[in-house]
This record gives C-alpha cells, sequence and structure tokens, in this order.
C-alpha cells in the first residue's frame, strides 16, 4: 500500500510467515499483510452531522436546547477488515458513528439520553494521543515516534509512560490548560480548526478577503468592538506590501514630522488576477 512519507509497502512471499519464528517479526509480517488486505476494501466514507435536540420544560420555562455533533458512517471500507479493529473502542471517529437506524429513531423520539462528564484526572492513552496527532496533522507517520520521544525528554506539560500506556498532564500543564480555556475559549478547537482551514482555502480561491478570517479570530478573542477598531488596518489587494493611508497624506501636507501610518498586506508568488 501507498504511504505519503514512505515508498510502496508490499509483500514478496505470501507464505513467509511458515519461515518466521521471531514474535517481533512475525507482528511486523502480519501488520503489513492486514495493511495491504485493507486497501483493497477501499477508503472509509462518513457523513458529520450536527443534531440539535429541544427538551420541553415545564411551563413558565424556556426549552433546553442539546446540540450533537456525531459521525455517520456511509462506507465501511478497510473499517471492516480486522485491522479497523484497531479503531473501533475509546473516543474516535468510528466508534461514534450513528447508522440510519439511529437517526430514524431520533427522528422519533425512541431515544435514551444518558449524558456524563469525563473524569478531568483519567490518563489518556498512548494511543489515543497518536489518533489526536493524526486529526490534528501533527508530523507525518515517519515522524510520529520523534515527535512522542520529543515529549518524552522535553515537555514539562505532559508526562508519557509508555509502560503503563498513559499520557497525563503535570500541575504545570494543567495550570497552562487552565489559562488557555480562559483566553482561547472555543478557538483552536478541532471544529475550529477546521473552518479556519476552509476559510483558508476560500483566501487562496479569491472567494473572500485575505484579512478576514485574521479579524474573525481577532474578534472571538477580544469582541467585535475591538475587532472593528482595528479595521483601518484592513487591506484588500493581499499584492500590495504596503500602502500608505489617508493620514499620512493629510499629515504631510500639514507639515507634521510623524511616522508614517500604513497598510501591511502579504506578497504572494502567485499572483491572481
Amino acid at each position: 500500500m501507498t504511504n505519503s512519507a514512505h515508498d510502496d509497502i508490499s509483500i514478496i512471499d505470501e507464505d513467509a510467515l511458515a519461515h518466521i519464528h521471531k514474535d517481533d517479526e512475525r507482528k511486523l509480517f502480519t501488520l503489513i499483510k492486514e495493511m495491504q488486505d485493507s486497501e483493497d476494501f477501499g477508503a472509509a466514507q462518513f457523513m458529520r452531522q450536527k443534531i440539535q435536540l429541544e427538551l420541553e420544560m415545564a411551563e413558565g420555562k424556556d426549552n433546553l436546547f442539546i446540540d450533537l455533533q456525531t459521525n455517520m458512517a456511509l462506507e465501511k471500507g478497510w473499517l471492516g477488515t480486522p485491522l479497523g479493529a484497531l479503531f473501533n473502542s475509546g473516543n474516535n471517529e468510528q466508534s461514534s458513528c450513528l447508522s440510519e437506524e439511529d437517526i430514524k429513531a431520533i427522528e422519533n423520539g425512541d431515544f435514551i439520553m444518558k449524558l456524563s462528564l469525563q473524569d478531568d484526572s483519567e490518563a489518556l492513552s498512548l494511543t489515543h494521543l497518536l489518533q489526536n496527532m493524526d486529526i490534528f496533522e501533527v508530523g507525518r507517520p515517519s515522524t510520529a515516534a520523534s515527535v512522542i520521544e520529543t515529549l518524552m525528554h522535553d515537555s514539562e506539560l505532559i508526562n508519557i509512560v509508555k509502560e503503563g500506556d498513559k499520557v497525563e498532564m503535570t500541575e504545570q500543564g494543567r495550570e497552562t490548560y487552565a489559562v488557555l480555556q480562559k483566553h482561547l475559549g472555543d478557538v483552536a478547537t478541532l471544529d475550529w480548526n477546521s473552518h479556519f482551514i476552509s476559510q483558508l482555502s476560500k483566501v487562496e480561491s479569491g472567494e473572500i478577503p485575505p484579512d478576514m478570517p485574521i479579524f474573525a479570530v481577532f474578534e472571538r478573542l477580544y469582541g467585535k468592538e475591538e475587532s472593528e477598531s482595528l479595521q483601518y488596518l484592513s487591506w484588500t489587494n493581499p499584492d500590495d506590501l504596503y500602502q500608505a493611508s489617508d493620514i499620512d497624506a493629510h499629515e504631510d501636507q500639514a507639515g507634521i514630522d510623524n511616522a508614517a501610518i500604513g497598510k501591511i498586506a502579504i506578497e504572494r508568488n502567485n499572483k491572481q488576477s
């Protein structure tokens, strides 16, 4: 099978397992064989759904709205193979999928809702950490091991224990996380990251101005009023590296010796018409 970070992986001798006696080599051969077989089943396809449930409260009280985001498996693909079983437990894409029967049950009100809060003291497994690294595109398959090794030796925010397969935040990590939650809110979450990437794609295609994503982030962090107060620093043409403002021209005419206040933009190599 192919991988963006490696050459093709293929098995030369299908009967090699009968001649391999070392446990590590047998596991490696089996893994490559399962990867090769899984490729024949094709990609798995998911549909992300957002569902809003309205709970009717007693008279005189506002109804309660609960927003859910789930994933529905349209095509299992390689997840239907033995290799896919590795992703069929814990908090991941496949285990959180809804079937067509689930969706119909929700539409008919034929369901029971159970809400539970995650235990803050619960440790993250190393497997889950690797899955999150894949979601947020931290490194590549060929660099994941070196990233984990660097975290183990240099990070003061998390503690990784390979023997117990757990990843825990240190006290300093918890304090840092609390500060980030306070100041960032929902910025830099998985959903926000997906939306931000889509905005950058629209900038690249020329659908929206290049400063729009920046001001959107600024508004989420500091509020609409603060964002609007900096609109004069905006630009409309990303190919202009510097454009003098009307304030500069007015002050030059008045003979005022002052530092120029201008507009800043990013010059791109692939200019668009």
